[in-house]
């Protein structure tokens, strides 16, 4: 008998239909499998950039002025490249960057809300189980609409997770990384924030991170608090003497009962 070679079988002469209907069946497969990853694929591609798409509606809708703007962006691409540093996939990242971007924006107009000032960055320094408490207490259902938000939020990540199927090196998300933190840095060097700019209810984001770069620059100049690198003056120290008043006292006087 003669063999014949047919792709993804080994049929022997004289079973010809069996063999071609194998064949066909394996050619069937693979292009189901390939059809299948390029649905995948462009459900990721699809995810990643409406992801960006609302960013930018967030960025158009929050920012105002040309620089707030910029700042934004900025700090967009700095989350991203960060979480692709961490995790090499572009659509979780950019779920968690926006995730981040709108806690910010909701917890600044809570704050702005209360108090008439927007979140800054030395906010995060205070954080802690009794802000998170009093927190809780002042907005009574705050806690079940983030449980709501986790409910809801869990599962959306965990299907971008299995869409994503793209990879991002992280040299160059590292090298993303720097560049976007440089130019974060430089746009709140050439344009500092002013001192009543936090008392006005917009650009939530780009105050947050202009007001990084001024904490970080304060901590490293300064440290954690404001002191000097020696003590010239002491308190002084009363005398060893007992305080005697200096008359008599009201049950003292004439007449006093």
């Amino acid at each position: 008998m003669t063999a014949v070679r047919v792709p993804g079988a080994r049929v022997l002469a004289g079973h010809g239909l069996p063999a071609m209907l194998s064949s066909f069946a394996f050619l069937r497969s693979r292009c189901a499998a390939s059809g299948a990853a390029l649905a995948r694929a462009g459900l990721g591609w699809r995810v990643t950039a409406a992801l960006h798409f609302a960013a930018l509606g967030l960025l158009l809708w929050s920012e105002v002025g040309i620089v707030p703007k910029l700042v934004f962006a900025v700090s967009w691409g700095l989350l991203n490249f960060f979480w692709l540093a961490v995790l090499r996939r572009p659509a979780v990242s950019a779920a968690l960057s926006l995730a981040t971007i709108i806690v910010l924006i909701l917890l600044s107009r809570l704050k702005y809300e209360i108090i008439w000032m927007t979140a800054n960055f030395l906010d995060l320094m205070i954080v802690n189980a009794d802000t998170v408490s009093f927190l809780l207490a002042v907005k009574p259902d705050l806690s079940r609409k983030i449980l709501i938000v986790l409910a809801l939020g869990l599962p959306v990540l965990t299907l971008i997770w299995w869409s994503d199927v793209f990879r991002v090196r992280r040299r160059t998300a590292a090298a993303g990384l720097a560049a976007c933190a440089a130019a974060l840095l430089g746009l709140s060097i050439a344009f500092p924030q002013e001192e009543w700019d936090t008392f006005v209810g917009d650009s939530y984001m780009s105050k947050f991170a202009r007001s990084g770069v001024a904490a970080v620059s304060a901590y490293a100049a300064q440290g954690y608090m404001e002191s000097d690198a020696a003590i010239i003056d002491r308190l002084r120290v009363l005398p060893n003497e007992v305080c005697a008043p200096g008359g008599k006292g009201a049950a003292h006087r004439p007449g006093a009962r």
